[in-house]
Parts: structure tokens; C-alpha cells; sequence
């Protein structure tokens, strides 16, 4: 039997699957708020993204052609899911047609192109982005390098002549993707660039020269933090990821503002020696919350206590509504209190997160103190080693987006090794690095099983 579909119904369908794409690709992969998510539920979103992907397939021709129509729209979901779609097909009009558009791309929407190039699979994808690294525009050369420096094609040199550009944020994406593809020969050139700028304007060269293996900007960091008044937030999170054992004495000093004082909290977390826990106890006292929350993190990632509360707090959705406001009606005047409180009360939710209870986590400490010593790292109770970071990476199912990266980080840091990871590729892909990671670990295991302090693997 023969069914005929009304072609006016398969432009509707594939504008729906477009769409939806759109849409998939810039929801959070989790909700950091709650400790109970874990990264890898993330897995459902991308079969989700898949099977859109299968179904625009089945009608590729229409599917590309309707795809390059929603380039031009106004609707951000339908950029982004129509250059994903052309990213990842196998028709090369599509992928000619999403590249040139790219060229010509509006400021506004220049982020929908570089998140679809960044997850699309086309195979010649990032070939035929080459071109553009020498783009008249900075704002389109800096996200090409962004581009290529996370999907880890193409050869890094690629990026050297970059680092001389006029625009200092094309030379800033050209670091980034140097330390992405773990590009050593260029750190000479990098560190000379950092040297030249005042030294409130070098936290963003830290991590990218740590990862390459800088001791210059080591010695530099650890400089930094022994002067409260100069100490950012970066270079405290970054001394603990890379400091010997010695520098205790640095991280538990006083530093003035807010956000400084949060990251010494997460940066004695990372540490993770316990000459830490009475100045992160002491924290829990605080009347700032966030000052709370991040000593009881902190505790969390050195004790691995596992201590919770749960709370109530207010949705961030737009409360549905009501027959008054479809109409444009003030009705209140004609409530009883009660139903006037019922419309007007926030709608709360249910989170469970790490503890940040002073009594609680001082009872835990006093009970459990005799089984930690001060002669070690820990990181979640256990003794502090490279396989801690990957452990945080593959089995931590309550570790957040930052807390992932920052494990990565770590690792990169210390063991001097960039095997590629990125802590927002899909799933799938994630595990496949993690793999990588964990058969490096067999094989470096003998050697630095035992090491909590390296640096660039030494």
C-alpha cells in the first residue's frame, strides 16, 4: 500500500526535529545545585539528540535544504539546531552551505555556529574551518581557534603565528588551544607574553602555563599568594593544584573580599591536607552562607564524610498564569487572604547538597580524626594520587561541571600528561578520554603511584 505525505507535513516535522536540536544542545547537562545528579544522566539528552539526528537522516535532501533556510532566522534554537544539522550530515551542500554562512555570521549568533562546530561530525568539518584562522575579523578567527583547539584536530602549529596577532583575544584563544593540544614547544613564546602585561592582568595565562608545564609561572603563582593584597582567586585555585608541601602556611592566610576568601575555602579542599580542617571548620561559622557552603565542599572533597542536608528553595521558573493575567485583570482585591497567599506564595523544591552544619561536620571530625594524618594528601578520605583526579572524572556522580574541570585540570597539571577531555563533550565521548586516561594510569601507576606532590609529571 502506498501512503502519500502531504509534503507541507514533512517541512513540519523537520522544522520540529531542527528545532528541538537547537534547543537540546543549550540545555545545562545538570543541575550543579543538587548533589544527588550525576554527569552521566547527561547520556539521556544526547540519545535524545541522536535520534533527532536519525529522523532528519531518513529525509536528508529536504531535511539540508530546510536547514540552510533556518540560517537565517531570528530564532536561536533554529540556528543553532540547523548549523548542528549541517555540521553533522553527510551531504557536502550542507556543509559547504553552513561554512560560508559561518563567514558572514551576525555577532549575536556567532555562539549558535561555534557550539554546533564544536559537537558536529562531519569529517571535513574542521578542514574547511582552516581558512578562517586567517579571517579579517578577530571576533570569527578567535572562535575558529576555540573550535579547533576543542575538537583537538589539525596540527597545533597551526596556531603559533597566532600568537603575534594585533587582537588580544585571538592571541588568547591561540594559548588556549596550545595548552588544549598540550603544544610544549611554544611555552617559551607564551611566558615571554605574560612577563610583558602587569601582573593583575596575568590570571588568565595560569592555567594555560601550569598545563604546559611552567615552572617560571609556578614560582610566580606561589609568589602571588604570599601577598594577600595581589592574591586573585585564580592563583589560589591554581597553587593548590600545583603547589609542593609546603605551602599550607600560604592558603590558610587571610585575604580580603568576598570572592577571594571562596576560592582559599575550595582551594585548602583541593589541597586536601587536614592542617586545613580547623580554618574550614571555623568557616562553617560564618554568617555568609556561601561561606558556608564552600567550607562544607571543601570538607566534602578532603574527608569524604558524605555529610547532607536537605533544604527548600525558591523555583527559578516563571510561576504559570493565572485567568487575571491572561486577561490583564487585578483580582486580588476580591481574594480571601488565604487564596491570595496561595497565589502569591513562591513555589519551593526539595535539594539535597553537601552538609554545612558547624556541630555536624565538628562531631564528625572529632569522631573520625584519628584515621587521617599529616603527613598526607587526601582527596575524598583516601590518600591523594594522580588516579584521584580520574576517579573524580569517571565514578564522582555528584561532581559538578567545575569541580570536573578542575579535577581535569589537576591532572593535566601534575602528571605533565594532556590526554584531550572536555568536561561538556557528550557523554559518550567523555568516557572514551576517561578510558584513555585510566589505561595511562596502568601504565604510570609503578612510577607514580605513590606521588601526591608532582609537577608536570616530576
Amino acid at each position: 500500500m502506498n501512503i502519500t505525505v502531504n509534503t507541507d507535513t514533512i517541512t513540519h516535522f523537520i522544522s520540529e526535529h531542527i528545532t528541538e536540536l537547537g534547543f537540546l544542545l543549550t540545555v545545562p547537562q545538570v543541575n550543579d545545585y543538587q548533589v544527588e545528579n550525576d554527569w552521566s544522566d547527561d547520556i539521556d539528552r544526547q540519545h535524545r539528540i541522536e535520534a533527532h539526528r536519525s529522523a532528519l537522516a531518513v529525509q536528508e535532501g529536504d531535511s539540508v535544504d530546510l536547514a540552510i533556510q533556518f540560517l537565517d532566522s531570528y530564532d536561536e534554537d533554529q540556528v543553532l539546531g540547523a548549523a548542528y544539522t549541517l555540521a553533522c550530515s553527510s551531504n557536502s551542500k550542507g556543509l559547504d552551505a553552513v561554512v560560508a554562512a559561518y563567514g558572514n555570521v551576525e555577532h549575536e549568533f556567532l555562539w549558535c555556529y561555534v557550539d554546533a562546530f564544536k559537537h558536529g561530525s562531519h569529517a571535513q568539518l574542521s578542514a574547511q574551518l582552516k581558512p578562517y584562522l586567517q579571517h579579517a575579523n578577530p571576533a570569527l578567527v578567535a572562535a575558529t581557534i576555540d573550535i579547533l583547539g576543542y575538537r583537538r584536530e589539525g596540527d597545533p602549529r597551526q596556531f603559533w603565528s597566532l600568537l603575534r596577532h594585533d587582537n588580544d583575544t585571538v592571541r588568547m584563544a591561540a594559548i588556549i588551544a596550545l595548552m588544549r593540544f598540550g603544544y610544549k614547544a611554544a611555552l617559551p613564546a607564551i611566558e615571554q607574553m605574560i612577563w610583558a602585561r602587569p601582573i593583575e592582568q596575568r590570571s588568565a595565562f595560569l592555567y594555560p602555563l601550569l598545563a604546559l608545564g611552567s615552572e617560571k609561572i609556578r614560582q610566580h603563582i606561589y609568589r602571588l599568594c604570599q601577598e594577600p593584597a595581589l592574591t586573585t582567586p585564580e592563583s589560589l585555585i591554581y597553587l593548590a593544584m600545583s603547589a609542593g608541601d609546603k605551602q599550607l602556611p600560604t592558603l590558610i592566610q587571610q585575604f580580603p573580599g568576598e570572592e577571594t576568601q571562596l576560592a582559599a575555602l575550595q582551594a585548602l579542599g583541593i589541597y586536601g591536607h587536614i592542617g586545613a580542617i580547623p580554618q574550614l571548620l571555623n568557616a562553617l561559622t560564618a554568617d555568609n552562607e556561601a561561606m558556608r557552603v564552600q567550607a562544607g565542599e571543601a570538607l566534602q572533597m578532603l574527608t569524604g564524610a558524605g555529610l547532607r542536608e536537605e533544604l527548600h528553595v525558591q523555583e527559578e521558573e516563571e510561576p504559570d498564569l493565572t485567568v487575571a493575567d491572561i486577561l490583564g485583570q487585578d483580582t486580588r482585591a476580591d481574594l480571601d487572604g488565604e487564596a491570595l497567599d496561595a497565589q502569591t506564595k513562591p513555589r519551593l523544591k526539595k535539594v539535597i547538597r553537601v552538609c554545612s552544619d558547624h556541630p555536624r561536620w565538628q562531631s564528625w571530625w572529632q569522631e573520625n580524626k584519628q584515621n587521617f594524618d599529616n603527613t598526607h594528601r587526601y582527596r575524598h578520605g583516601a590518600f591523594f594520587s594522580l588516579n584521584s583526579c580520574i576517579e573524580t572524572l569517571a565514578n564522582d556522580a555528584h561532581a559538578n561541571a567545575e569541580q570536573r574541570h578542575n579535577a581535569y585540570a589537576e591532572l593535566v597539571i601534575r602528571s605533565g600528561n594532556p590526554v584531550a577531555f572536555e568536561p561538556d563533550w557528550f557523554v559518550t565521548k567523555q568516557r572514551q578520554a576517561i578510558a584513555r586516561w585510566q589505561r595511562w594510569w596502568e601504565t604510570a601507576k609503578p612510577k607514580l603511584g605513590n606521588q601526591q606532590w608532582l609537577f608536570n609529571g616530576q
